[in-house]
C-alpha cells in the first residue's frame, strides 16, 4: 500500500467516546499521552502515579540539594586537628546574630565586609581558617570568595550549631 493511500482513522482510548459525542466522556476527562505509548496506541495518564511520580522528583532534589550543601564542609576529625595546631575560628554571620550568641574565641567577620577586612584582620593567607554562620550557606560563600582572594586553608564549619558540636563548645 502506498502513502498516498487512504489514512487509518485516528484511534482513541478504549472508553474514550468522539469529542462532542458524550459530555460525561469527551477529551478532558481522557487525558492520554502519547510518549512511551506501545504500537502507536496511546496510554491513559494514571493521577495517583503523577502525584507519587511528582512527589519522589522533589524527594530527589531534596536529598540532592543537602548532599551537596554538605560536601563542602569540612570533616569533624579535620576541623578537630586544626583547632589544635591554632586554626582561626570566623563567624560570618551579622554583628547582631553574633552578639546574640556566638563561640567562644571565633572572631565577627560578616560576609558583606569580608573581602575589605581579611587582609586586615588576617595577613596571612596560609593560616588555617574555619568559618560557619547560621546554616552553612554563608559561610560557603565566604570560603569560596577567600579562596579567590587567595587563603588557601579556609574551610566550611557549616552551621552555628554544627561548629558548636565540633568544637565541643
Amino acid at each position: 500500500m502506498s502513502p498516498t493511500a487512504a489514512a487509518s482513522p485516528r484511534r482513541r482510548p478504549v472508553g474514550c467516546a468522539a469529542p462532542g459525542s458524550n459530555p460525561a466522556n469527551d477529551s478532558a476527562s481522557c487525558l492520554t499521552l502519547a510518549i512511551g505509548s506501545r504500537k502507536g496506541v496511546p496510554s491513559r495518564v494514571n493521577p495517583e502515579t503523577m502525584k507519587w511520580t511528582v512527589l519522589l522528583v522533589v524527594a530527589a532534589l531534596a536529598v540532592i540539594v543537602f548532599l551537596l550543601k554538605r560536601t563542602g564542609e569540612l570533616a569533624s576529625e579535620d576541623a578537630a586537628e586544626y583547632l589544635t595546631k591554632g586554626a582561626l575560628v570566623i563567624d560570618v554571620r551579622s554583628p547582631e546574630e553574633y552578639n546574640t550568641e556566638h563561640l567562644p574565641n571565633a572572631i565577627n567577620i560578616p560576609l558583606d565586609v569580608i573581602e575589605a577586612a581579611m587582609p586586615q584582620r588576617v595577613p596571612d593567607k596560609r593560616q588555617v581558617l574555619l568559618l560557619h554562620c547560621q546554616s552553612g550557606m554563608r559561610s560557603a560563600m565566604a570560603v569560596r570568595t577567600l579562596k579567590g582572594m587567595g587563603y588557601t586553608n579556609a574551610f566550611n564549619l557549616g552551621s552555628l550549631a554544627r561548629a558548636r558540636a565540633i568544637l565541643g563548645r
